[in-house]
């Protein structure tokens, strides 16, 4: 399922960058017929590509309202009520969201717990636990691959998590790194059924 939306998701994206090459197109042709000095023309053109621009953003955010909606039916079906769960999905969906428009600066734990140490930035630890996360529920084939237990990366979000939130006081990372677990089966189930 993790492949079909990445297809489905590709193909918006190469619809997108085809109407951003049109466009794109249209204005050294213009530009080569002397229009291109028209201050009419360049406007238009500059309307046409935030247009499109403005098109991608508004697909990646149906993706995590639908993804938002989602994740809280399949909490409600499996009878998993607690608000720390809902509040844990919207992160979640959230986190697919940004990760789908701009991939993590690293796929390895070590780097962020390194940055962390080296800057004290404590975010370094939230982004730490994410890439774990979306490694245990999105992307667990990266992990079979490096020959890494699931249980490792679990295990390391569920700290990464919890750090931040001792450094930060910030409830997100207390509530995924007691309902990590949870989130990264329900996080898979959904993107299964989707």
């Amino acid at each position: 399922m993790q492949k079909k939306i990445i297809e489905l998701e590709e193909r918006r994206q190469n619809k997108i960058k085809k109407s951003m090459a049109e466009n794109s197109t249209l204005t050294f042709s213009h530009m080569q017929e002397g229009l291109g000095s028209d201050l009419h023309e360049l406007i238009k053109i500059a309307r046409n590509l935030k247009s499109a621009q403005s098109e991608r953003t508004k697909s990646f955010r149906e993706f995590r309202k639908q993804l938002e909606a989602k994740m809280g039916n399949m909490l409600i079906d499996r009878k998993l009520l607690e608000p720390a769960l809902f509040f844990c999905s919207m992160y979640v969906a959230r986190l697919l969201y940004e990760t789908a428009r701009e991939e993590p600066k690293s796929w390895y734990a070590i780097d962020f717990l390194v940055e962390a140490n080296e800057s004290g930035n404590p975010f370094s630890l939230k982004e730490g636990g994410d890439m774990c996360f979306l490694l245990s529920s999105v992307f667990p084939e990266r992990s079979a691959r490096r020959g890494v237990k699931m249980e490792y990366y679990i295990h390391m979000g569920e700290n990464f998590y919890y750090e931040f939130y001792n450094q930060t006081s910030s409830e997100i990372g207390y509530h995924m790194s007691n309902s990590f677990n949870t989130m990264a089966q329900v996080t898979q189930s959904c993107l299964d059924s989707l």
